[in-house]
């Protein structure tokens, strides 16, 4: 596990200067190839010249400043009867925590599919009070519907002439299909606070957070939604829960199982899972969130850190 976090922590940057004098504002693409065997290169797959006729190219265009740091998760969340389904973001800015006045942020979130075409943009500006020293600002939530397929979510934001960015790769699988698929795992800070978000409300019971490091005294839950597609009976899931030490030592287990009963019309199930924060000493860990029904596994996971 050590490793892994090493390996994480860690990304190659790579410029070039443009050769062409054409004016084409165009897509221009950019193919990055890796020799070496099993490796996979996870790259922008191409950009937009500058230009100020297209909105969407300013999302996708450039590379996060760094004036204003941007931290985001993303979740996909089917919707019965629609091929479409909904991919949850949630994110977070630092921010001065000794202010004392309202702060605007103004956050976009743009999906881009593997040849480097937008694919749905969501923006909104929002208007934040100042939260206490001892505070953390507020999860900015978005949510885009996209079809099935691989996309990176770039998600932006801008506050009082500072701009950051972060991109999420995310994997939107055909849960019809699936004969067993999960969501990604979301975690939620209780009590939670209120959705506003009517489309939100309807797909979560709660409000995703983009925080990763809590206290021992945190409570933190997660939340996993488990799908059964095709027309084949519904047979039980057997769900187990673990969290890794940096040594990959397991700290906590959990079993449990997701009885027929659970799964609702649709064929989908939830499970909610809590982080046990009191348990662990200060460092990092890795949750780990194991679907297995007869030979069909699905796994997920998660990083966390503990701090005093």
């Amino acid at each position: 596990m050590s490793d892994v976090f090493r390996e994480s922590s860690s990304y190659y940057f790579i410029g070039f200067r443009a050769t062409s004098d054409s004016h084409d504002n165009g897509l221009r693409k950019v193919e990055v190839k890796v020799n070496g065997p099993g490796v996979r290169a996870q790259t922008r797959r191409g950009y937009y010249p500058p230009s100020n006729k297209t909105v969407a190219r300013e999302v996708i265009n450039g590379l996060p400043s760094g004036e204003l740091p941007v931290h985001a998760t993303a979740a996909v969340v089917d919707v019965p009867g629609r091929r479409e389904a909904e991919v949850i973001v949630a994110a977070q800015v630092d921010l001065p925590r000794q202010s004392t006045t309202e702060r605007t942020i103004e956050l976009s979130a743009t999906a881009v599919d593997l040849e480097a075409k937008p694919k749905g943009t969501q923006r909104q500006r929002i208007t934040i009070a100042p939260a206490a020293p001892s505070d953390r600002w507020p999860d900015l939530p978005a949510h885009l519907r996209l079809p099935p397929g691989r996309y990176m979510i770039q998600v932006s934001a801008t506050s009082e002439d500072r701009s950051g960015g972060v991109v999420v790769d995310v994997d939107v699988p055909n849960v019809s299909k699936e004969a067993l698929s999960a969501s990604a795992l979301i975690l939620q800070r209780r009590p939670p606070p209120a959705i506003e978000d009517k489309t939100l409300a309807a797909l979560l019971p709660f409000l995703p957070t983009a925080e990763r490091q809590f206290r021992p005294s945190d409570d933190v839950a997660v939340f996993l939604r488990i799908y059964r597609g095709g027309k084949d009976r519904i047979v039980p899931v057997r769900m187990s829960a673990r969290v890794k030490n940096e040594e990959n030592r397991v700290a906590t287990t959990y079993e449990s199982t997701l009885e027929v009963a659970n799964f609702s019309e649709a064929r989908s199930a939830d499970y909610e899972v809590s982080l046990p924060l009191a348990q662990l000493a200060p460092g990092e860990y890795l949750l780990e969130i194991d679907a297995q029904s007869g030979a069909r596994d699905v796994i997920r996971t998660a990083r966390f850190s503990v701090v005093k």
